[in-house]
């Protein structure tokens, strides 16, 4: 049942922008709104809509960059999207979410998609920046990243702890939308 490809780099990017990208905006979206589990937060409707537009954003990147088949990658998501409403699996919310620092980090899952999204279509993906301003309101006790992450936001503000952590000028488009929709 193995499905052969040949250019692994492009799935791989795959599995981390929609699969990966997509947990995290899960558990970040679900935290703010108090959500314990993941099946829980997805089954908000309005929840689950603004992570299919994440997973759209993301997609165009996809598609665009790799020339993967649009309704394919469609599907994908939607199948990945009713992984996460699987009430069978207990996916707890702060354990998804754990590690803003790294999800936050330049190449990782939130901010690269982002970015790629900024070259290629020449404007800001709203709601990733809306995920990635929900992910740095993330904190769990538990977690030691996430107590770093709001020790440096109240160090040096909101501002350049995302500049410092995702590796962008403080007066980069991304930073400064992000640091908007965080501040509302």
């Amino acid at each position: 049942g193995a499905h052969f490809v040949d250019n692994l780099q492009a799935y791989i990017e795959r599995k981390l922008f929609t699969v990966n990208t997509g947990h995290a905006a899960t558990a970040y979206l679900g935290n703010a709104q108090n959500y314990k589990t993941i099946a829980e937060t997805i089954s908000n409707k309005e929840l689950e809509e603004k992570v299919l537009y994440v997973l759209e954003e993301t997609g165009k990147v996809l598609v665009a960059k790799y020339s993967f088949n649009p309704e394919e990658h469609n599907q994908y998501i939607y199948k990945i999207i009713g992984r996460f409403s699987n009430s069978h699996i207990i996916d707890d919310v702060k354990r998804v979410g754990r590690s803003p620092l790294r999800k936050l980090g330049r190449n990782d899952r939130l901010v690269a998609p982002a970015l790629e999204y900024m070259e290629v279509f020449k404007t800001i993906p709203n709601n990733l920046v809306d995920v990635m301003a929900a992910a740095l309101s993330f904190y769990s006790e538990d977690d030691q990243e996430s107590v770093q992450l709001q020790q440096l936001i109240r160090e040096k503000g909101v501002s350049e702890a995302f500049s410092e952590i995702s590796g962008l000028e403080e007066k980069h488009e991304l930073v400064k939308a992000v640091v908007s929709v965080y501040n509302k």
